[in-house]
């Protein structure tokens, strides 16, 4: 569902990147139209062990009110560990 991301912003602490999609993404629910709510940091492990930290966006359905978290194709759903 989410797919197509924007490259990764590094902000002042070189192990936490912020993530923003570039495309509007429709409420994978109801379809509904997403608006940002905020941002919540989500802990990522490399294969090789190494940890770093992404900053995802909080999205709110217009329509349903449910919260979505916007995540990148490398983060496997639910999981810590980086998709290879």
């Amino acid at each position: 569902m989410w797919s197509l991301y924007h490259a990764l912003y590094s902000l002042s602490d070189p192990l936490v990147f912020s993530v923003r999609s570039e495309e509007t993404i429709p409420c994978p629910c109801c379809q509904g139209h997403l608006v940002v709510v905020g941002s919540r940091r989500r802990g990522v492990i490399k294969s090789s062990g190494d940890s770093f930290q992404l900053i995802i966006c909080r999205l709110r359905c217009e329509d349903c009110r449910r919260i979505h978290h916007e995540l990148p194709d490398l983060l496997v759903p639910y999981k810590r560990y980086q998709a290879d």
